[in-house]
């Protein structure tokens, strides 16, 4: 009953809404010239298709004039007071219901009987236009701005009702830019299906979806996880809708322009939503617990402690910074192990359960999409059929680009395999074995900068890490991003928006929150809102972490106005070659002595700032995070 009386007051009150705005929009700019005596007839119906998605049943000209049609375009009677009104009525009835001490939904309020609702609107009334408009506003409502709010507080089930149905059916919100309305014969062009209908959408979708989960990954609560996770299923099912109807309504064969193809392709290659919506939910509870697992697992200094609730005050210890420290500066190979392992024990055992079930998932997806695997679905980004270029030659050129570089890093393994066995004269590493991982420097052995201290060819030289500086000189995250984003606008490119500024999570929260701290980069879908998450410490190696997620974000300002689908790297490893290839310059003495960080002479005998040099690679294996309707 409720919805059926909200969906009968929207037809009278909803639907009118675009048409009051209309009357006087097309009005206003007729008379200020704008719209010209040749097109009288034709912009009419151009407004009418933006504002109402109204079109012409029968072919119009300029020798109609369909606006004079209405009564009050030869009535000479202006039309917007009845689109303020249709807006103010609600924060009228909002303000007067208060006032009789409603206190349910604003759709069941009556304030009949009530003399305090009357004598607000009396008081509001008897002002007339005494005064301006503000002060009668401000009289019944307590604002003195016209707000659309209340109405959709009126309406909000409403909306939620429709939004549920709209994607059952699969009827995008919107319409395609026509004036005249299609007969049977004609033809809706994809590209139009795409500009005015899904990419709009799309973009409302991956937004929901990307504010949900970075609330999660900024704030680890069970609340939070179950409203990412409600979110991703909205996405999915969004995904799958007009993913379906794409096939349905536009035959790949039928589309003969290269960038439709790949639209098309993009747009009907599903990912995880292509699972039953059970499965989906289940896929993203496993992704929530694993990744859970990882944010907030903790360790014990004390090795002899098994249960962590047992472990002394001041000895819990979290992956950033704490571990990573001592991974870095430690050279006790025991401590080395422990940590190591018990890091393992609290993370990667936890989830292998989950793990096994994951695998099952993500290779049912990918198969309802036409894969072998899921590993065949990831390669997918670096086919290109159009150039010839399959699977089977990305593999083999994987292999042919590691069979070059195995020689130096079978000399680089070398070397370091003997320095440790000086640095470590008692651990066990065989003169002709693999090293053992924790010894390295780092949690995944995936970079081993942290050694170079004691493993350089020429160790009378001042190593480089100007971290010392850094701190010497105060920097804090915040600048740390500042002068990142001045490297970049230095280049000519784009600097980061306000929103960056406003909303990313540039250091750890102190305030009681749990968040994963594994630095990602975001982009909301919304060709506006684009953030970092980084629990950034003051290092020269953050400092190039800084440079490398925020080469990601200048990707994505760089191709913001591209169809959504397109909105990602030329294949994945561009988004991070970028962002590397940045840190590449920003690593070198020339540049850190161009902004303060090092001084004296450059090859020669340089003054540098700081202790050893630690060049590992600019960031431990950062996310990207794209999350637009498609997960």
């Amino acid at each position: 009953m409720d919805i059926n009386f909200m969906f009968s007051t929207a037809l009278e009150k909803i639907a009118f809404l675009p048409f009051g705005l209309t009357m006087d929009m097309y009005r206003y700019d007729v008379f200020s010239r704008k719209i010209g005596t040749d097109e009288l007839n034709a912009k009419w119906w151009e407004y009418v298709m933006k504002y109402q998605g109204i079109c012409a049943p029968v072919a119009r000209s300029e020798d109609d004039f369909d606006p004079g049609a209405k009564y009050h375009v030869p009535a000479d009677v202006p039309y917007m007071r009845y689109f303020v009104s249709f807006i103010i009525q609600f924060q009228f009835h909002e303000s007067m219901c208060k006032a009789a001490g409603h206190t349910g939904p604003l759709y069941t309020c009556d304030i009949d009987g009530s003399i305090e609702a009357g004598k607000l609107m009396a008081e509001a009334l008897a002002l007339g236009s005494s005064k301006p408009w503000q002060y009668a506003m401000e009289k019944l409502t307590g604002q003195t701005k016209m707000d659309a709010r209340p109405l959709l507080e009126f309406f909000e089930p409403l909306l939620r009702y429709l939004e549920a149905e709209n994607l059952k059916s699969g009827s995008l919100p919107g319409w395609t830019k026509v004036t005249q309305c299609p007969s049977a014969t004609d033809e809706l062009k994809f590209s139009d299906y795409v500009k005015d209908l899904y990419n709009p959408n799309a973009e409302q979708m991956g937004f929901q979806a990307s504010t949900a989960a970075w609330a999660y990954q900024t704030n680890l609560t069970d609340h939070n996880r179950d409203r990412s996770i409600a979110a991703s299923q909205v996405a999915a099912e969004f995904d799958k809708k007009f993913g379906e109807a794409v096939k349905r309504d536009f035959n790949l064969s039928m589309i003969t322009d290269p960038k439709e193809r790949r639209l098309h392709d993009k747009i009907t290659k599903l990912g995880d939503a292509a699972l039953s919506a059970e499965k989906f939910k289940e896929l993203q509870d496993i992704g929530a617990r694993m990744s859970g697992i990882y944010s907030k697992a903790q360790i014990c200094l004390d090795s002899t402690v098994t249960d962590l609730a047992k472990c002394p005050t001041g000895q819990v210890l979290d992956l950033e910074p704490h571990i990573t420290q001592i991974l870095a500066t430690s050279r006790d190979p025991v401590l080395l192990k422990h940590v190591w392992k018990a890091w393992r024990d609290a993370t990667g055992k936890n989830m292998r359960k989950d793990y096994e079930r994951y695998v099952e998932l993500k290779n049912e997806a990918a198969k309802e999409d036409g894969f072998n695997s899921n590993g065949d679905s990831w390669r997918y980004p670096y086919v290109e059929v159009t150039e010839n270029y399959n699977d089977t030659q990305f593999m083999a050129d994987m292999r042919a680009v590691w069979q070059q570089l195995t020689p130096l890093y079978k000399d680089l393994h070398a070397y370091v395999r003997f320095k440790l066995k000086q640095q470590y004269p008692t651990a066990t590493i065989a003169s002709n074995g693999p090293i053992p991982a924790h010894l390295l420097g780092n949690m995944w052995a995936q970079t081993w900068g942290n050694v170079q201290g004691f493993s350089q060819p020429y160790p009378g030289e001042v190593p480089l890490d100007v971290t010392p500086a850094m701190v010497n000189q105060s920097y804090t995250p915040i600048r740390m991003f500042q002068t990142a984003d001045k490297f970049f606008t230095d280049l000519g490119l784009i600097a980061m928006p306000n929103e960056f500024w406003n909303k990313s999570m540039l250091e750890k929260p102190t305030d009681g929150r749990v968040a994963n701290c594994h630095a990602s980069a975001w982009d909301f879908s919304n060709r506006k809102d684009f953030r970092i998450k980084q629990c950034t410490d003051v290092t020269m190696d953050q400092l190039l972490t800084v440079h490398h997620e925020m080469g990601h974000v200048e990707y994505y300002l760089q191709y913001k106005d591209l169809p959504l689908p397109f909105r990602r790297g030329a294949n994945d490893g561009f988004h991070e070659a970028i962002g590397d290839t940045l840190s590449l310059s920003v690593a070198t003495p020339a540049h850190l002595k161009k902004i303060g960080l090092i001084t004296g002479e450059i090859g020669g005998e340089s003054e540098f700032l700081g202790g050893p040099f630690k060049f590992g690679g600019p960031a431990s294996d950062e996310a990207v995070i794209i999350i637009n309707a498609k997960q």
